[in-house]
């Protein structure tokens, strides 16, 4: 270990290094013996003059800079060093997901499936969060999956990643990510989404409770043309203990439609956390740091050795060991001074996702300052403007005095003046000024009321007038229970009758569309709402709705006279069943023969597909060196995939 000042960081040693960058353990410290472990993913000095890679590595830091979430890699700064670009980043003290399965599948063994879905409903959790947020991983796999000592699962590397509705685009021709786990849209260049990220979900967890990898060739090309068409084993065939509901998870994870396969992260993280609690007691975050300590013991007691021994690090003592030869860092663009972030070595060499913002605008803006005046306080002193002496009040002539008499000659004739006047506004008010009967109808409610400008409000059953409106602007108010309430500006010419209408909506209410299972097609009112379940609707209160749910491979569903009633929400459910049920029929051993009635159906693994009426089929199960068995085989028949294993007795 030679610890090397990096800005304000010691760099404690390397965690990985690639072609474009490399990743180091650092320390920052602070007031009160204040000190913290952090990564720090920095570029090399040879390729400060890629403009695609200072790109790919900014984008990444101010993506992931807008994300603060348990199971995202956070980051805390991006700045440089000299002619160095960084990024100061959460460490995670723990394992890859890589790693671990590599481990697994060294040993021949499988990570327990409760503890895989686990981890993948995590980065579920973790992704919906960024797709929430208009971001797009693009690629995710098991290298950008760091799993923590104390069990936290968090995502990372999002530097190729991509806002939804950010204007650049990736050059025609370019693929980026890792082929073996892209979705099948992705290979052949459309617009991703959220769903892409989904796919790239379930190959991960099919080659968690396989142990195998979900595609791989010889060549590029054919692994691209696998991919395109999803060319992938049963996972059962590779794991015939893996339940079946687990098993089709995976398979709507991976489907070829996306428009088939989930549509959120949350969809799927909801199925996988019913699974696990299907299974008993859902796993936590200790029972993955167990695993992780049981299994990788040496790891883990480096890792706590080596943390201890920064501990009496202090970078006062490298403070003439500096990395660069370089004046004051440059100002940092401060993200989260609480969070970070650590990567490996499959991080470190990616390419660009979009074009460098100014780093001009990342620089922080300079106050300006003000020069204050103080008040003038009576007293004269230094720096202080001393008010300017007040002007003589001017004097006019004298004026004359008048008697008493003249005085009450004057207040007579003002008085007269006075109720001359005043008899003739009377009389103008009265008579002479038009005024308006406004006649307001109301459509809509039976009992609306009319507030017109700051009068009482009168009833409209449905029209209520008001007399002798003076020419002018007015308001009209109209309101009724459950109502939205109207207002009106009106402006009155003197006109003899004014006619207006007010038509009163409901207040909208909720209704909440849910289906078994999810995804389902919602139709309302015989008008497709081109939304699936679930999904909620904002309709007029107290209305009364046809709701219909279509699903490929299911019979519709349909709920007449659903009511809405005004500021409530409504819920409503709908169950589909199946319209065929694909009835998969596994044997141990494998490969036995498999006939009903008198038709063969081949070696099992076989499907058969029945209508959900149909009765139980009759199966006759043969193979070589064992007893035959007939049995009759159940099926759920509100599944549209269900599962049937069997054992024979064989010498």
């Amino acid at each position: 270990m030679n610890p090397q000042m990096f800005g304000r960081y010691l760099l404690l040693d390397k965690v990985a290094a690639g072609g474009m960058a490399e990743v180091w353990r650092a320390k920052l410290t602070g007031e009160g013996n204040f000190q913290k472990i952090l990564a720090i993913k920095k570029i090399l000095p040879h390729v400060s003059e890629d403009e695609d890679f200072i790109t790919m590595f900014t984008d990444e830091a101010n993506i992931t800079s807008t994300m603060n979430h348990a199971n995202i890699g956070q980051v805390s700064e991006f700045s440089k060093v000299g002619d160095v670009f960084y990024i100061s980043m959460e460490y995670v003290s723990g394992r890859d997901l890589k790693s671990v399965w590599s481990w697994s599948k060294a040993r021949a063994q499988i990570m327990p499936v409760e503890l895989s879905a686990y981890i993948v409903s995590k980065m579920c959790d973790g992704l919906q969060y960024a797709h929430d947020h208009a971001i797009v991983h693009r690629d995710i796999s098991p290298q950008n999956v760091l799993l923590s000592w104390e069990g936290d699962v968090k995502v990372i590397d999002f530097g190729i990643a991509k806002a939804t509705e950010k204007a650049g685009k990736t050059r025609p021709g370019t693929l980026k990510g890792k082929f073996a786990y892209m979705a099948p849209e992705q290979i052949r260049g459309l617009p991703l989404d959220g769903r892409s990220d989904l796919f790239a979900i379930g190959v991960c967890l099919y080659e968690l409770v396989t142990g195998q990898r979900g595609f791989q060739a010889e060549s590029e090309f054919s692994l691209l043309e696998m991919v395109r068409n999803v060319e992938i084993r049963p996972p059962s065939l590779l794991n015939q203990t893996l339940p079946a509901e687990l098993e089709r998870i995976i398979y709507k994870a991976l489907t070829k439609d996306r428009d088939q396969r989930y549509q959120t992260c949350a969809d799927m993280s909801v199925d996988l956390q019913q699974f696990m609690l299907q299974r008993g007691r859902p796993p936590q975050a200790r029972d993955l740091a167990a695993f992780l300590r049981e299994n990788f013991t040496v790891d883990w007691e480096k890792e706590k050795s080596r943390l201890e021994s920064y501990r009496d690090i202090n970078p006062l003592d490298y403070q003439g060991n500096k990395l660069l030869a370089q004046g004051p860092a440059s100002p940092p663009l401060a993200l989260d001074d609480d969070s970070a972030f650590s990567s490996t070595t499959d991080l470190l060499a990616m390419p660009a996702a979009s074009a460098m913002p100014s780093m001009a605008a990342m620089q922080p803006a300079t106050a300006s300052a003000m020069r204050v005046r103080p008040e003038h306080t009576g007293s004269t002193a230094t720096g202080l403007q001393q008010a300017e002496p007040s002007a003589p009040m001017p004097v006019g002539p004298a004026k004359p005095r008048l008697s008493s008499r003249s005085i009450k000659l004057m207040a007579a004739s003002v008085a007269g003046v006075v109720a001359l006047g005043g008899l003739g506004v009377g009389l103008w008010m009265t008579v002479l000024q038009p005024v308006t009967a406004v006649v307001v109808t109301v459509q809509g409610p039976r009992d609306a009321t009319v507030r017109f400008d700051a009068l009482p409000a009168v009833a409209a059953t449905p029209n209520a007038t008001i007399e002798g409106v003076k020419k002018g602007p007015h308001t009209v108010f109209v309101e009724a229970d459950g109502y939205l309430p109207v207002t009106m500006p009106v402006v009155t010419e003197g006109q003899p009758l004014f006619a207006l209408t007010a038509t009163l909506k409901r207040i909208p209410g909720k209704l909440v569309v849910t289906s078994e299972p999810s995804g389902a097609s919602i139709i309302i009112d015989g008008k497709p709402t081109e939304r699936v379940t679930p999904a909620t609707f904002e309709l007029d209160g107290d209305s009364v709705h046809e709701v219909k749910v279509q699903k490929v491979d299911y019979k519709e569903a349909i709920t007449p006279d659903v009511r809405v009633p005004g500021a409530k929400e409504t819920s409503v459910k709908l169950r589909l069943k199946p319209a065929l049920v694909r009835l998969r029929i596994v044997s141990t051993p494998e490969g036995a023969s498999v006939r009903v009635g008198e038709v063969d159906y081949g070696m099992t693994p076989v499907v058969l597909e029945r209508a959900p009426d149909d009765p139980y089929p009759q199966v006759l199960i043969t193979a070589k060196n064992c007893e035959p068995m007939q049995t009759t085989v159940p099926f759920d028949r509100d599944k549209a995939e269900d599962r049937f294993d069997v054992t024979l007795k064989c010498k």
